[in-house]
């Protein structure tokens, strides 16, 4: 019988019990996440996609595209005629609520808007956190559409404020937007459901909005909003 020199059987005893270690060291898997953007027909993301991004990236703001453990959901208050923004966040991580709110000031240089000022404030609801979930999964806010992608909808009202949501989850990253959406919850229920949440977030957390009475309809002669930028939106995922 052919005996294995001690040497070699040492060093078969180290490899056996280095690959039970490696065996059991857990491997990270990447995440992937579904991420649904509007995007005009050539490819290019919404215009306040890049606007509310631009704003994040000069308050240092993490970005929700890779995902967030467990939500947060950002809403963005844009009005091009206005020189202040504000910004309402809420997440919910290791099981408890928070939510902040910005007052930003803005300056535009040659198209393209800077913050020169912005004061962040730790808020919470008026009426508690469980009264606020229930109200966000009333008005599927997680999962409305994009306004521009609504089947019918003519947006046919200039200026006003746009309200634009971010939603991150674990495996999901939204971006979505609303404009004066007050002038359209008659007909369609998505507007009502965004009037809603603009209604529950004035009365929690002091969010104060546009009420659209200063804005009013196009010249029969001048496009919509939608149809001046480069192409009709489409919402799909990247």
């Amino acid at each position: 019988m052919h005996e294995i020199p001690l040497r070699e059987t040492f060093i078969l005893v180290l490899v056996f019990f280095a690959f039970r270690v490696s065996a059991q060291v857990p491997v990270e898997m990447p995440r992937i996440i579904k991420k649904e953007i509007p995007l005009y027909t050539d490819g290019v993301p919404d215009n306040f996609y890049r606007i509310t991004h631009n704003q994040a990236r000069q308050m240092k703001l993490d970005s929700l595209e890779n995902g967030f453990d467990s939500v947060q959901i950002r809403v963005w208050y844009e009005d091009p005629l206005s020189i202040s923004r504000q910004l309402l966040v809420m997440q919910r991580s290791a099981g408890e609520w928070s939510a902040k709110s910005y007052k930003m000031t803005v300056l535009t240089q040659d198209s393209v808007e800077m913050l020169t000022d912005f004061v962040k404030k730790d808020i919470s609801p008026l009426s508690g956190w469980a009264a606020m979930a229930k109200n966000l999964n009333k008005y599927v806010m997680t999962s409305l559409p994009n306004m521009d992608d609504i089947p019918g909808l003519f947006d046919s009202w200039k200026d006003g404020e746009t309200y634009c949501i971010e939603v991150a989850t674990t495996k999901q990253y939204r971006f979505y937007c609303y404009h004066v959406p007050e002038h359209f919850q008659k007909r369609w229920w998505q507007a009502q459901n965004m009037v809603g949440l603009l209604n529950i977030f004035e009365k929690e957390f002091r969010m104060k909005r546009g009420t659209g009475a200063e804005i009013s309809r196009r010249p029969p002669n001048i496009k919509p909003r939608q149809k001046a930028l480069p192409s009709k939106h489409k919402l799909r995922p990247l």
